[in-house]
């Protein structure tokens, strides 16, 4: 049993291809921009010139987020020449993109006895904005930091790690405002997202992804019962945003109890949806639940990515977000109506969960496959785990949202917990799917990174959509790391790292070269 520590390492191509100024050098939020889309349009490291990639520099944080627990998935900022990054402990560090030098660090310092995390001690990012830098911490606090120095400018307690609540997202910055989801659904809580003054701290507005008494969508929980109370849909990825519509769009989490539906009767809006709320107000705009009633845990873990699409002939507003189900819900982001057709269809019933009648199905084919084996010999075995594909990593489109790049891990084994909740085997390997919208080719990667074999052509015929494939790296969790041509998906330069490689990176500059940041995480795992 090894336990590594979190190290940051940079890659970069040995020779510059070009002296031209690119057109963009930072990288300013998690997501890379408003939309979430996580492309950047710097052009030095690509197919032809992956596999000149070399370290520049490696910076151990130290030790900071080593340990079991902890998982780093955050992605670093980068703003004048400085990188951001947080670890799974919620310490902060600076570090010069030149030499990657650490210019401060912040420690969160959390009470070891918060028992309230449902997934492990992690965060995905940090907000920067007004001069400061800001992260929620798992023990409900929001914090804004000197971007300078480092030193605390404020600190909330924007909820209670007592009541159930923690922060995991990257805060959004946007128009003097720090917006944060929370995340807790498995602790009876119910579903928020808050707006903060960046200046001070003070709370402007509150939208709760569950309805009370009297607002929409209350009447989809049960009347005269307190079930909404504790409802969950919570918000643990950052939300995208619409300066334009002025439209805060994020995705909520599973109902809650997860798996009990008998108390829960009805659609529980909004869990399991796509919402998008007034950036201003945080007053209700519009909503597409992607499972109604949700009994699976099939809530989408990846951020809504916006972007622009030609269909028919017409440029639309779109927004997307792959969900655990194994379906891409791709909508118009001004109203939240389908854009590549989505149909209620029947289901089976269960009514001893009372299960809903229909569930929406988009057309066209699902990233994975939507049947199970299940080895009658073993009923702790489900091959490929096709009932729990969780979307760990984000996708990614091009500037003009002419492609989207999901990926996805399917976990082989899969073993009961405490009768309901299905999880991989902390030992297990797992196979990964990368799938691409353009013909939304569907390609399997094996353990060892090779292909073994494709699903099925498949192409998406409704709509015309324009959607065309890019390169992408890609972070595998043995350490590897490939970078994927996206018209063939397959491996054009592959990195061996002694660590396990987190799922997140960015692209910058560095004196004139254009450099590719990873946060490089170990913890407790068998080697």
């Amino acid at each position: 049993m090894k336990v590594a520590a979190f190290v940051f390492v940079v890659l970069a191509v040995a020779m510059l291809q070009s002296q031209q100024a690119p057109p963009r050098t930072e990288w300013l939020k998690t997501g890379g921009s408003f939309f979430n889309q996580n492309y950047s349009p710097l052009t030095q490291i690509n197919r032809d010139t992956v596999a000149t990639v070399k370290g520049v520099w490696r910076t151990h944080l130290n030790s900071s987020g080593a340990g079991a627990r902890y998982s780093g998935e955050a992605q670093p900022v980068v703003q004048d020449g400085t990188i951001y990054i947080v670890t799974g402990a919620d310490d902060v560090f600076a570090l010069s993109v030149k030499t990657g030098r650490i210019l401060w660090n912040y420690s969160a310092g959390l009470p070891d006895a918060i028992p309230t995390v449902c997934c492990g001690w992690t965060s995905r990012g940090v907000a920067i904005g007004d001069g400061r830098v800001y992260v929620g911490q798992l023990d409900g606090r929001l914090m804004a930091l000197d971007q300078q120095t480092g030193s605390v400018a404020w600190s909330i307690q924007a909820e209670r790690w007592q009541n159930g609540y923690t922060i995991t997202a990257a805060p959004l910055y946007y128009d003097g405002k720090v917006i944060v989801g929370f995340a807790g659904g498995e602790n009876g809580t119910r579903g928020r997202v808050k707006a903060f003054d960046a200046k001070d701290g003070h709370l402007i507005w509150t939208f709760y992804t569950v309805p009370g008494p009297g607002e929409f969508g209350h009447e989809t929980w049960p009347q005269g019962s307190d079930a909404w109370l504790h409802g969950g849909g919570t918000v643990w990825q950052t939300p995208a945003l619409d300066p334009d519509l002025g439209l805060i769009i994020f995705t909520t989490g599973n109902p809650g109890p997860d798996f009990n539906g008998k108390i829960r009767a009805g659609d529980n809006l909004f869990t399991t949806s796509m919402v998008a709320i007034d950036a201003t107000t945080g007053k209700y705009r519009w909503h597409f639940q992607q499972i109604h009633h949700d009994l699976w845990d099939y809530d989408g873990p990846s951020p809504v990515v916006l972007f622009d699409v030609m269909i028919n002939g017409t440029l639309r507003k779109a927004a997307a977000e792959p969900n655990k189900a194994g379906w891409v819900y791709i909508v118009d982001r001004t109203n939240g109506k389908p854009l590549i057709g989505i149909d209620e269809k029947p289901v089976p019933q269960e009514p001893r969960q009372a299960t809903s009648k229909t569930q929406p199905i988009p057309r066209g084919d699902a990233f994975v496959p939507q049947s199970v084996d299940i080895a009658p010999e073993d009923y702790a075995l489900v091959n490929q785990g096709r009932i729990f594909t969780p979307f760990w990593k984000e996708p990614s489109a091009d500037h003009a949202g002419r492609s989207a790049l999901p990926w996805q891990r399917f976990r082989r084994r899969a073993a009961a917990r405490n009768g309901h909740l299905l999880g991989a085997r902390h030992e297990d390997q797992q196979a990964g799917v990368a799938a691409a919208l353009e013909g939304f080719v569907l390609q399997r990667f094996g353990d060892d990174g090779r292909r073994t074999g494709v699903h099925r052509p498949q192409r998406w015929t409704t709509d015309r959509a324009e959607l065309r494939q890019r390169q992408t790296p890609l972070g595998i969790s043995d350490g590897r790391r490939d970078e994927l041509a996206g018209e063939r998906l397959r491996i054009r330069r592959r990195r061996i790292c002694r660590r396990l490689f987190s799922r997140k990176s960015l692209r910058g500059n560095g004196e004139g070269r254009q450099r590719l940041a990873v946060l490089d995480e170990g913890n407790a795992v068998r080697r």
